[in-house]
C-alpha cells in the first residue's frame, strides 16, 4: 500500500531498512536504571532470564546494549512455540531455571502479556506502570521503576 499510494518507492527496501535499526542498539533505548538493578539483582543471586515475544534479532539487541551477560536465559516465543501470555513459553522459561512457577517473579509492562500470562502461568507478576495506566491489583505487584523492584525482594 505504502508503494502504490507513492509514500515509499520500494517497500522491500525500506523494510529492510526498518528491520536492520531495530536488530542492533541504535532502535532501542533501556531506561536509566536497567543496567544497575540487573547487576545489582545478579550480584544477590538472582538467576535472570527474558521472556519476550520479539524474534531472534533480540540476541544481538542485548549484546548490543550490554545486557547480554546479565541474563542466565532468553526465552523468545519464537523457539518456545508459544507468545505471551501463552502459559507454554512461561513454562519452558521456569524450567530452564530449574524452579517452580511460584518461586519466579514475572516482570513486565503489558497487563495482558505480561502480568496475565505469568499470573496463568503460576508466577509471581510485577508490572511496570511508569506512565500511571493502571490500577494496582491484588494479585500482582504494580511498580513505577524497576529499581523499586529491589524493595519488593
Amino acid at each position: 500500500m505504502f508503494t502504490e499510494v507513492g509514500m515509499i518507492p520500494s517497500f522491500e527496501s525500506y523494510f529492510q531498512e526498518v528491520y536492520t535499526v531495530f536488530k542492533g542498539s541504535q532502535g532501542w533505548e533501556l531506561f536509566p536504571e536497567t543496567v544497575e538493578v540487573l547487576g545489582l539483582l545478579k550480584t544477590k543471586g538472582y538467576s535472570l532470564g527474558m521472556i519476550t515475544n520479539f524474534d531472534t534479532r533480540v540476541y544481538e539487541v542485548a549484546r548490543a546494549l550490554g545486557i547480554s551477560p546479565l541474563f542466565d536465559s532468553m526465552t523468545l516465543s519464537s523457539e518456545a512455540g508459544a507468545p505471551k501470555p501463552d502459559p507454554l513459553i512461561f513454562k519452558k522459561a521456569v524450567e530452564t531455571h530449574r524452579v517452580k512457577p511460584a518461586e519466579a517473579i514475572h516482570v513486565g509492562d503489558s497487563l495482558s502479556d505480561d502480568i496475565g500470562g505469568a499470573l496463568k502461568s503460576g508466577l509471581q507478576a510485577v508490572l511496570i506502570d511508569r506512565n500511571h495506566l493502571f490500577k494496582p491489583g491484588e494479585d500482582f505487584v504494580r511498580i513505577e521503576s524497576l529499581s523499586e523492584l529491589l524493595d519488593y525482594l
